[in-house]
């Protein structure tokens, strides 16, 4: 939804917190973006994927972002069979 909005940073910034694995993909598109109007402060822009180095704890991160989905992925599969189960 931010992305949509046109504020990619943000999303960018959101993505580092909630959603990891998205900031190689929105660093992209955010590159694209500032390209046009300065390519130097494009280049400057560091993806987790090629300098990991440079953002602590990321593979951490990342773990954690898979994890949760696992467990999301449980309680959907928990709650649909619930609501088919009890609901019908």
């Amino acid at each position: 939804m931010v992305c949509c909005s046109n504020r990619i940073p943000e999303a960018a910034l959101m993505a580092r917190s909630y959603l990891p694995s998205k900031v190689p993909e929105i660093i992209t598109i955010w590159r694209n973006d500032l390209n046009k109007v300065s390519k130097k402060a494009a280049e400057s822009l560091a993806d987790p994927e090629e300098y990991p180095n440079l953002f602590e704890d990321w593979q951490v991160a990342l773990d954690i972002e898979s994890k949760i989905s696992e467990k999301r992925y449980l309680l959907e599969v928990l709650y649909t069979s619930y609501l088919i189960d009890y609901c019908s």
